[in-house]
C-alpha cells in the first residue's frame, strides 16, 4: 500500500529517461528538489504484481524507435503521454516525500540531493506504483591534506544535521545559517576548493589582522560527511561591487579602494593569496565597508591573466583593474542631474506602426523606461506540456530597441500561448529616457530588477540579443536567482578591446576629450557597430508598412529624434559590457544557470569557440547568417529555443 496523503498536486516534470531496448525503462521526475527514478515498461514481475509492461507494452518499444529517428516531436508526445499514465499513482509519493523534505530546516534537508526509487506495476491490469530502498551509490567524500587536517584539529566541527538555515542565498551552495544561536554563513565546497577555503580563513582567523577585512573560520559542517562545507563570518551586506548604485559619493569610493588595498597588502604580508579577484567577491556592508570574499581558489578571465592565476601577482592585476573600474565610478554625475528625454510614442507609431502593444513606462530613481507585454492568449491547461514556461523577458542589443525582437517574440508567443512576453527598452533606446551616469552593467541590472519587481516576477526565462545577450549573462551572474533559464542570441561580451589598435583603444577609454576627440570617438563607435556606414534602405516605408521591422530606419530615427540615444550608444560600448566581459558568462555558468547560444555561422561578434571558452556548451550554428540572425532567421531561431525549453 503507497501512502495516503490528500493535498494539492505539487509541480513535478519528466526530467529524463533512460533505459528501453527490453530491459525496462527509467524515467526521472523532478518535484521539490527530490528524483522520483520510476522504472516503467519492467518485463518481470514485481513480487505478487504483475509485470508493468501490462499497462503499455508497447511503449518503450516506440519510444527506442522515436529516439532512433531523431523524431523530437514523437518523442516529445510519448513522454506527454507517460506524464499522464504516471500522475496519479505517484502523486502519493509526491507529496509524503515532499512534505518531509519541505518541513526540514536544518542544513542536510537544503544540500542533499534525495532520490526515491519506485516501480511501476499493474495489478489485475490497473497501474500501480511500489517503493523499493534505493540502491548503494557511492560515497563522494574526499579526504584532506593532512597538513590541513592538523592545521583545524581544533576547529569546531558540526553535522549537517545540526545547523539551522535562516536563508538561502545561492541554493545549495552558500547559506545564512544559525549555530547554537550565532549567525553564519555555510559555504558548500569540494575538493581543492574547500580545501583551500578552508585554510585561508583559518590563517585569516588566527592573525587577528585589524586591516584584514575579511571572514573568520567559525567552522566546518559535514566533515566526515559526502557534503561538506566552511562556516565563516557572516556580514550583513548592502551590495556587491559589481552591482553598487551609481550615485555613490565619491569619497566612499576611495574609502573602499584604501579597505581593499589595506586587506590585499596584509594578506600577501602573511603569505595569503586572495585568487578570485574581482568587484563580484567585493561585499559592501551596512556600514559601508569593504569585505573581501571567496578564497576558494577560482579565476575569472578579465580581472587575472590565467597564467598569473593564483599568484600574489595575479592579485595585484585584479586589484589596479579594480581600482580604475571604481575610479571611473568615482567620477559620476551629480545625482540631480535630469535624464536626457525619449520621443513620444505617437512619434514612434506615426513611422513605424503598431508591430508593438502600447508602451507601459517604468519610473525608476535613474529615469523613466518603456516595456511591452504580450499577454498570454490561452490558459495553461489548453498547452500542459509547455505551460513551465510562463514568463519571458526579452533584452535587446544595442541600437535597435525593442521593437527588433518583436519578430522573435511574437513567433514565441504562437508557440507557447500560455506565456507572458514583455521586451524592454533599454535605456537610452525606443522609448526610454537616457541617464546621465556611466552605463555600467550594474546601471542595466537596476533597470532589469526593477522591472521584474514591477511585473511581480520571482523569476524569468530570459532571451538577450548581442549587447543584451552580455546583459543577461552579467546579470544572471549577479542574480542567479532571478534568472530560471536564459537563450543568448549572438551575444557581446567576448570581443577583446586589446584586438583594436592604440588609437581606437583611446576611443573606448576617452574620458573628459575635447569636443573633436569625443567626435571622432562617436563616429568611430558607429562604424564599428554598423560595420561601416548607416545606411536606411529606400523602400523602408514600404516594408515598414507590410508589418517589416527595419532595424536601418530604426537606428537613424532613434539618432534624430531621441535626445540621449548617442550618448547611451557610445556609454554602452564603453562601460556595458560589450568587451571583456568574459567573467559574467563563467560565473553564470558556475551558478548552474541553464543556458542556450544561437550563432549565426557569419557572425564576427562571437564563436562557438568563444562561447565554449566560457563554459558555453549548448550551441547551435544557423548556417548562411551572420549577426542579423535574430531577424534573418526568426523561425530557426524560434525552433532552437523552443526545443531548449521543451527539455528544461
Amino acid at each position: 500500500m503507497g501512502p495516503d496523503i490528500q493535498s494539492e498536486r505539487a509541480p513535478w516534470a519528466v526530467k529524463r529517461v533512460a533505459g528501453g531496448g527490453g530491459d525496462g525503462l527509467d524515467v526521472v521526475i523532478e518535484s521539490q528538489g527530490i528524483d522520483f527514478v520510476i522504472r516503467v515498461c519492467q518485463p518481470l514481475p514485481v513480487n505478487d504484481h504483475d509485470a508493468s509492461k501490462d499497462v503499455d507494452q508497447d511503449y518503450g518499444r516506440h519510444f527506442d524507435e522515436a529516439f532512433r529517428r531523431d523524431d523530437l516531436e514523437e518523442c516529445e508526445r510519448l513522454l506527454d503521454e507517460l506524464g499522464e499514465l504516471l500522475v496519479d499513482p505517484c502523486q502519493a509519493f509526491i507529496d509524503q516525500h515532499g512534505l518531509q523534505r519541505r518541513q526540514g530546516v536544518t542544513l542536510d534537508c537544503y544540500v542533499d540531493f534525495p532520490q526515491v526509487h519506485l516501480q511501476l506495476v499493474s495489478q489485475q491490469g490497473a497501474p500501480k506504483v511500489i517503493e523499493f530502498p534505493d540502491p548503494p551509490q557511492p560515497s563522494m567524500h574526499r579526504s584532506f591534506p593532512q597538513e590541513l587536517v592538523e592545521e583545524v584539529r581544533a576547529v569546531r566541527k558540526f553535522a549537517l544535521s545540526e545547523i539551522r538555515v535562516i536563508d538561502t542565498i545561492v541554493e545549495r551552495r552558500l547559506f545564512k545559517v544559525s549555530v547554537a544561536g550565532e549567525m553564519l554563513l555555510c559555504k558548500m565546497a569540494r575538493g581543492d576548493e574547500l580545501a583551500r577555503e578552508m585554510g585561508c580563513l583559518h590563517k585569516i582567523s588566527l592573525l587577528d589582522h585589524p586591516t584584514i577585512r575579511a571572514p573568520k573560520l567559525e567552522g566546518v559542517v559535514g566533515w566526515n560527511e559526502e557534503n561538506t562545507g566552511v562556516l565563516m563570518t557572516y556580514i550583513e551586506g548592502k551590495y556587491t561591487l559589481d552591482d553598487i548604485p551609481i550615485d555613490i559619493h565619491p569619497q566612499t569610493i576611495r574609502k573602499w579602494i584604501i579597505q581593499i588595498q589595506q586587506t590585499v597588502e596584509a594578506l600577501h604580508k602573511n603569505d595569503i593569496k586572495w585568487g578570485d579577484v574581482k568587484p563580484e567577491n567585493i561585499l559592501i556592508d551596512r556600514n559601508d565597508n569593504a569585505w573581501v570574499l571567496d578564497f576558494g581558489g577560482g579565476w575569472t578571465d578579465g580581472w587575472v591573466s590565467e597564467q598569473l592565476h593564483d599568484t600574489k601577482e595575479g592579485d595585484l592585476e585584479g586589484l589596479n583593474k579594480m581600482i580604475s573600474y571604481l575610479d571611473r565610478l568615482g567620477r559620476t554625475a551629480p545625482t540631480n542631474t535630469p535624464p536626457l528625454p525619449a520621443p513620444s510614442e505617437a512619434a514612434f507609431t506615426s513611422t513605424f506602426g503598431t508591430l508593438l502593444p502600447p508602451a507601459s513606462y517604468l519610473d525608476t530613481p535613474h529615469g523613466r523606461a518603456a516595456y511591452y507585454t504580450l499577454p498570454p492568449s490561452s490558459s495553461p491547461t489548453s498547452h500542459p506540456n509547455k505551460s513551465k514556461i510562463s514568463r519571458v523577458l526579452f533584452i535587446h542589443g544595442v541600437q535597435t530597441p525593442a521593437i527588433g525582437l518583436q519578430p522573435l517574440a511574437s513567433a514565441l508567443a504562437s508557440r507557447f500561448p500560455h506565456a507572458e512576453c514583455v521586451l524592454l527598452d533599454l535605456w537610452g533606446h525606443g522609448l526610454s529616457e537616457t541617464p546621465v551616469l556611466p552605463h555600467e552593467p550594474s546601471l542595466f541590472h537596476a533597470l532589469i530588477e526593477a522591472l521584474l519587481t514591477e511585473l511581480g516576477w520571482a523569476d524569468a526565462h530570459f532571451v538577450g540579443y548581442s549587447f543584451g545577450g552580455s546583459t543577461t549573462a552579467s546579470f544572471a551572474a549577479a542574480r542567479p536567482e532571478r534568472v530560471t533559464s536564459m537563450v543568448l542570441v549572438a551575444p557581446a561580451g567576448l570581443v577583446r578591446a586589446a584586438q583594436f589598435d592604440a588609437a581606437q583603444q583611446k576611443y573606448l577609454s576617452l574620458r573628459d576629450g575635447s569636443a573633436e576627440e569625443e567626435e571622432a570617438a562617436r563616429a568611430w563607435i558607429l562604424q564599428w557597430l554598423e560595420g561601416g556606414e548607416l545606411v536606411v534602405p529606400d523602400d523602408w516605408e514600404e516594408r515598414v508598412a507590410r508589418g517589416e521591422v527595419v532595424a536601418e530606419a530604426v537606428r537613424e530615427w532613434q539618432m534624430r529624434e531621441h535626445a540621449g540615444h548617442l550618448a547611451s550608444v557610445v556609454g554602452i560600448v564603453r562601460d556595458g559590457g560589450v568587451f571583456d566581459a568574459h567573467g559574467g558568462f563563467v560565473e553564470a555558468v558556475r551558478m548552474g544557470v541553464r543556458c542556450l547560444c544561437v550563432l549565426g555561422e557569419r557572425d564576427g561578434l562571437c564563436s562557438v569557440r568563444d562561447l565554449e571558452g566560457v563554459g558555453m556548451r549548448d550551441v547551435v550554428v544557423v548556417k548562411g547568417v551572420g549577426h542579423g540572425v535574430v531577424r534573418e532567421r526568426v523561425g530557426e531561431v524560434a525552433d532552437s529555443i523552443e526545443g531548449f525549453w521543451g527539455m528544461l
